[in-house]
């Protein structure tokens, strides 16, 4: 970070939560200087995306986590408006091709748009619950549905969501050796330390099952084969 100001770098340490230590000198000063406003601020960011990503039932055992929750909604809007569409084609070629290769068309059709309608369910329903002693995690396809005495840890790993990207996201080790991963819980890119304010909500989901992790603040750094 030679290319920084003092200021510049005391702000980027605070941001990606880098070890004071690894400053400069006169950015551990400016460090020093803007840390309890940064802390202030941090809190209020932590208790909007709470406020934004945690939602309880009426009875208030059932807790829901989700960290993109208005990506989910867009994407799931955008797919079930596409399967409306293949369904609206389906019915349109019923009416007007009463041949044999229309009506294997028309079936075709129906299967592609209830796909599609189911696929844009899954992403509403996306995310992380946690009732009683149970921890349900819905991705877009599955849902695994554990037992909070099958869970040995829950800890963050590097995962690789694209050929040249990694990311920091929850692994959920099983007492039998296993293991899943909570998909969609991404605490930020792999080549920096976790976003922090993601970081206490995977803290909170543990607590909530009574499980625990290495320091999830100092995460494992070693790839999953």
């Amino acid at each position: 970070m030679s290319d920084l100001t003092p200021e510049q770098e005391a702000w980027y340490a605070l941001g990606w939560n880098l070890p004071r230590s690894e400053l400069s000198a006169a950015a551990q000063l400016e460090y020093d200087r803007f840390k309890p406003d940064w802390e202030h601020d941090a809190k209020l960011r932590q208790e909007a995306i709470w406020a934004k990503m945690h939602k309880v039932d009426q009875t208030g055992t059932t807790h829901k986590f989700c960290f993109h929750p208005h990506r989910q909604v867009i994407i799931g809007v955008i797919i079930a408006a596409f399967g409306a569409a293949i369904l609206a084609a389906a019915v349109a070629l019923g009416l007007f091709d009463f041949s044999q290769t229309g009506l294997w068309w028309e079936i075709c059709f129906v299967a592609m748009g209830l796909f599609c309608v189911w696929a844009a369910i899954c992403r509403f329903r996306m995310g992380v619950r946690v009732s009683g002693q149970k921890l349900i995690i819905r991705n877009e396809v599955w849902t695994h549905i554990i037992d909070a005495s099958d869970v040995r840890a829950i800890t963050l790993k590097p995962k690789n969501i694209s050929e040249v990207r990694t990311h920091w996201e929850p692994w959920v080790e099983l007492t039998s050796g296993r293991g899943v991963w909570i998909y969609n819980f991404d605490c930020g890119p792999a080549r920096w330390r976790p976003r922090p304010e993601l970081v206490a909500i995977v803290k909170e989901v543990r607590a909530m099952l009574g499980v625990r992790a290495d320091d999830i603040s100092q995460p494992e750094t070693r790839q999953d084969a």
